[in-house]
């Protein structure tokens, strides 16, 4: 191998460019290798002379045979193939043109002949921009199908194997880092690319989701490049398993792929100076032009693996041969599970997958049943404990979902926070909230967010949570809040909705407040712009319970029946009693499901989750408690007295306090659960162990 290296030209094989969208001047190749220019035979005939010499170049040996010798050809090549679609095109106008010639009278159909010469005329330019785009002292365009010629005119073409680690660049910083276009023209230029490619999943009108990251469009070229039989290997952020953007590359593999297997490490990163959870994804080639049948996507099976060890010590070939062996999986909540003591895999099929994802679920036929919504893959798959699934075997008939029986939505969007949201001075919230009862024009002091300090009439004060830190106990209580939020009083209410043009009347300090916002320029916010008095947030109702839109170190779900929320959470409303539900929602095992219900594509910080993620969790029915309501009921009211405390604490886990200690900031960053027993756990919160028990 030292005198006659296997590989003597391998650098030939290494070709910088732009993967994902080919241009020459202004011209888009992407598309090429999917006959979007036929070729005449000698053109043809050119390419599989140069596929040949191009595989005698990087075999070694062809005297006289170089590698600018060949990107010469390759460049000649190109120019002639542009030189031929000239051609055509131009032809192609004559003969449109002699057709209108000809014609006698203006008619519809030659309005459609002039449309016509329009676009090939536009064509005709476009190729003529991308011709004097090729310059000899310059290497040819990267184009896929001329710089791997080899591979894509065989007798199978494309790649057997497609593997990649593309960028982690989040969709505010997606660009063309080539400097030909804006970020708007290149992220509309990669998605007709993809119509290019995959007419029948991009159809006429479908946009890749605008909140995509950038290694979403490289799982969609890099399936392209696919031979029949061809391998496709990826490791990218985990987030597409669970964030809206994702949805879009579900469906894909669903409905036109096949994924075989989502590989997870749930003991170590694949990365450890990355802020970001990896999984490895293994799949097949898509069908490019046509959704797959239901029988397809029953048989296409997709394997969820988390291993529970690092790979090094795991990774072998007796391990994916269990992996592959169904005979190994036993059913288990309505899928198919094998557990060892290094990896859990979760085994299903496409059609399955699909239908949890459909918006409207329940239907048993493609046709007719709403969108793909998506679903949380990687909560439900990879991250989900084994208890998990156990709690859904043994809660069959039993659990529903919380937006089934109850309204999650928004809380408060005001538009102008520093302006609605304002802190009493000398008096605390609950103390404002009785004034307000009492004497509404009453002035209260108050300071908002901008610096203004000033006087203004209680009944336009009203208590909100602004943020979850404010909630100490499993009930919403006055005294904990610090905000009030700028709302009309009953009777400015009542003269809005009569039309009347001066609805403040009678509170002159509101009035004064209004005035000086107006001169900050808060009317022109969109949000506020938007209403039909820019002060007045609309009607709002108190919800029964509050759900937060991130969750830390604390899970739990206030009972409110007073108190507006801010927009950092959601306001829950049930018909029922909302001292059940709340009594259910605040159980530890809610708290495992919902950290499968959100999202924490980041390798550290907050579960987040939004509203239908929220309504997506599976709780336990309420009428499933009725027998032993009143019990459940006594035990809640008990622990809604005390301050909820962080969920290690709750669970018993033994701060640490060692003096000097290697991880002062985070002390419980290095806990093991497995030591943790439910003697512990009793002896730390007998209410809530108690709770839990019922």
């Amino acid at each position: 191998l030292y005198f006659r290296p296997l590989l003597p030209n391998l650098n030939f094989k290494l070709r910088p460019g732009d993967s994902l969208l080919q241009t020459v001047g202004d011209l888009d190749f992407s598309p090429f290798r999917r006959s979007e220019l036929p070729l005449p035979p000698s053109l043809k005939g050119r390419l599989t002379q140069l596929k040949g010499k191009k595989r005698r170049f990087f075999q070694g040996g062809t005297p006289g045979l170089t590698e600018e010798l060949l990107k010469n050809e390759e460049r000649e090549l190109f120019h002639e193939i542009l030189e031929h679609k000239i051609l055509d095109l131009e032809n192609s106008l004559k003969e449109v043109r002699r057709a209108i010639m000809f014609e006698g009278d203006v008619s519809a159909e030659d309005e459609q002949l002039q449309s016509k010469i329009k676009y090939l005329e536009d064509e005709v330019k476009q190729f003529k921009k991308a011709r004097a785009a090729l310059r000899p002292n310059q290497p040819p365009p990267f184009v896929w199908d001329l710089a791997f010629v080899e591979i894509f005119e065989d007798d199978d073409p494309g790649f057997d194997i497609v593997i990649g680690n593309p960028p982690y660049v989040r969709q505010e910083k997606i660009r063309d880092y080539l400097g030909r276009f804006d970020r708007r023209e290149y992220l509309d230029r990669l998605n007709e690319s993809l119509r290019a490619v995959y007419p029948g999943f991009m159809r006429r009108d479908r946009r890749i989701s605008g909140r995509a990251d950038y290694y979403v469009y490289f799982y969609l070229h890099g399936l392209s490049l696919l031979a029949d039989k061809g391998s496709f290997c990826f490791i990218t952020s985990n987030s597409w398993l669970d964030v809206d953007f994702g949805k879009d590359l579900q469906e894909f593999f669903l409905r036109h792929g096949h994924l075989k297997m989502v590989i997870d490490n749930r003991a170590k990163r694949s990365f450890s100076q990355a802020d970001v959870n990896t999984v490895i994804v293994l799949a097949g080639p898509p069908e490019r032009k046509r959704p797959l049948s239901e029988r397809e996507m029953r048989k296409r099976l997709v394997r969820f693996v988390a291993f529970r060890v690092p790979f090094e010590e795991a990774v072998n070939s007796v391990t994916f041969s269990e992996i592959e062996d169904e005979g190994l999986y036993r059913p288990m909540a309505g899928l198919r599970v094998l557990k060892k003591p290094e990896f859990r895999a979760v085994l299903w099929d496409q059609l399955s997958l699909y239908r949890e994802g459909l918006e409207s679920p329940e239907g048993k036929k493609l046709a007719g049943t709403g969108e793909y919504k998506g679903d949380k893959w990687g909560g439900k798959y990879l991250r989900a404990p084994d208890i998990y699934f156990t709690i859904l075997e043994k809660g069959r008939g039993k659990l529903v979902r919380l937006g089934d029986i109850a309204e999650v939505r928004f809380g408060i969007k005001t538009g102008a926070n520093e302006f609605f949201y304002l802190e009493p001075v000398g008096l605390t919230v609950k103390e404002v909230a009785e004034l307000s009862q009492r004497d509404p024009k009453a002035p209260v002091r108050v300071r908002n967010g901008a610096g203004w300090e000033r006087e203004i009439e209680a009944g336009w004060l009203r208590p909100v949570i602004k943020s979850p830190r404010e909630m100490k106990t499993l009930q919403v209580r006055l005294e904990d809040l610090r905000y009030l939020v700028f709302m009309p009083p009953e009777d400015v209410r009542e003269r809005i909705e009569r039309g009347n043009r001066q609805p403040w009347r009678g509170y002159p300090l509101a009035t004064a407040y209004i005035r000086w916002g107006e001169r900050q320029g808060y009317q022109n916010r969109p949000t506020c712009a938007s209403r039909t008095w820019w002060w007045d947030l609309g009607v709002q109702t108190t919800p029964h319970l509050t759900w937060f839109k991130a969750f830390n170190d604390r899970f739990f779900v206030p009972l409110n029946n007073h108190v507006f929320c801010s927009d950092r959470m959601y306001a829950v409303y049930y018909t029922r009693e909302a001292v059940v539900l709340s009594a259910i929602l605040n159980n530890t095992s809610q708290s495992v499901i919902a950290e499968l219900a959100g999202r924490v594509n980041l390798g550290e910080g907050a579960l987040d989750n939004m509203t239908y993620e929220a309504a997506n969790n599976v709780i336990l029915n309420p009428q499933a408690v009725e027998p032993f309501q009143a019990h459940l009921l006594g035990i809640f009211q008990n622990l809604a007295r005390r301050e909820v405390r962080n969920i290690f604490e709750e669970l018993g886990f033994t701060l640490c306090r060692k003096r000097r200690c290697k991880h002062p900031e985070h002390p419980y960053e290095y806990v093991k659960p497995e030591d943790l027993t439910l003697e512990q756990v009793q002896q730390a919160s007998p209410d809530r162990y108690e709770l839990d028990s019922v």
